[in-house]
């Protein structure tokens, strides 16, 4: 249905039905037109006229009396929208405040749901992370564990290491008895002592007379006295093939301890090569305890046994001249005490085939 807008309020400047008195946004009386534009009650208004003409011609014959101006304020002109109509603001209010309460609603809405992000994301962390402790907590256990397996691993290798090495040194031992019972006597058995000079700075020896490079060589040495006196040493000279030229086997008291070395002297004394040295854990330290030392030399090899126990495997490559065998104390200097003797026994060497 077109509205009939035939005219407008002359207060606000809101558009109105021809029908309409008064204007419906700011209440000002405006009059109502019939549909052909005439304005309704023309009659009263010509009767009106009248009389306005009547009083007016009355008062044109009378002086005019002063009249007091008194200024009124004009009211100031309402801006008509773009388009040339009116601003709503009843609308507009009502929309605004729809559109804040709409807002509100809205908003409301979203930070809930963002609430409820927040804790559900929360809840997550929280679940993750009491996973992840459990999963450290495990790794660790599982650590533990795999240490403690390590461990027994090592033990079980140490062990199996000692047996080998028992069962290798018994083996080396078996074969040693075996080759000394077997192999022909060339010199001994004697027994004897051997007597401290510890001013002459020479070996104090006995001399088997043998020339040999393969053998088994075996003498029982008492310890002349006790170690923390002064050091003592005795053991064999192998391969002898003239003075200070031979493989010097030495068993000797260290700070209480038992060890042994191995020399090779070319005609120099006081500059022998020393071959290797070790301890020797089966060595007995008391004073006149006795102490079997057994010596095979078999080409550039040899064994070494202290008291039935073996000791070391020799590297005898350096000089593989046949010579003689001796046994003797005083290898290093200031190790007799003059007076004393190192009682020995049993010293025997036997040829190897």
């Amino acid at each position: 249905m077109v509205r009939d807008t035939v005219k407008k309020c002359p207060s606000c400047g809101v558009e109105l039905e021809a029908a309409d008195a008064y204007c419906w946004w700011c209440g000002t009386a405006v009059g109502a037109q019939t549909r052909d534009g005439r304005a309704a009650g023309t009659a009263a208004e010509a009767s009106a006229d009248r009389q306005q003409g009547e009083i007016a011609e009355a008062a044109a014959k009378k002086e005019p009396e002063p009249v007091l101006l008194v200024p009124v304020a004009k009211p100031a002109p309402v801006s008509e929208p773009a388009g040339g109509g009116g601003i709503p603001w009843g609308w507009v209010l009502l929309v605004s405040v729809t559109w804040i309460i709409l807002g509100a609603i809205v908003l409301g809405s979203v930070s809930t749901g963002y609430q409820s992000q927040l804790e559900e994301a929360g809840r997550k962390l929280s679940a993750e992370t009491a996973r992840r402790n459990q999963a450290e907590a495990e790794v660790s256990r599982l650590q533990a564990q795999v240490s403690q397996v390590e461990a027994q691993v090592n033990q079980l290798r140490g062990q199996i290491e000692y047996e080998r090495q028992v069962a290798q040194r018994e083996k080396k031992e078996a074969i040693g008895a075996a080759l000394f019972r077997a192999a022909p006597v060339v010199f001994g058995p004697r027994s004897g002592s051997l007597r401290h000079n510890n001013e002459d700075n020479f070996i104090e020896r006995l001399d088997a007379g043998v020339s040999l490079r393969d053998f088994v060589a075996e003498a029982t040495f008492y310890n002349p006295y006790d170690f923390r006196q002064k050091e003592w040493t005795y053991g064999f000279g192998f391969r002898h093939t003239g003075p200070n030229n031979q493989y010097r086997l030495v068993i000797y008291s260290f700070f209480g301890l038992g060890r042994w070395e191995l020399m090779l002297v070319r005609g120099d004394p006081n500059n022998p090569v020393f071959e290797a040295d070790g301890d020797v854990g089966s060595l007995k330290l008391d004073t006149g305890a006795p102490n079997t030392i057994r010596l095979v030399a078999d080409g550039p090899t040899g064994e070494l046994y202290v008291n039935g126990w073996h000791i070391a495997t020799l590297d005898l490559s350096g000089k593989l001249q046949a010579g003689d065998v001796w046994v003797g104390i005083g290898f290093y200097n200031d190790t007799e005490i003059t007076g004393r003797v190192t009682l020995f026994e049993n010293f025997v060497v036997r040829r190897l085939p």
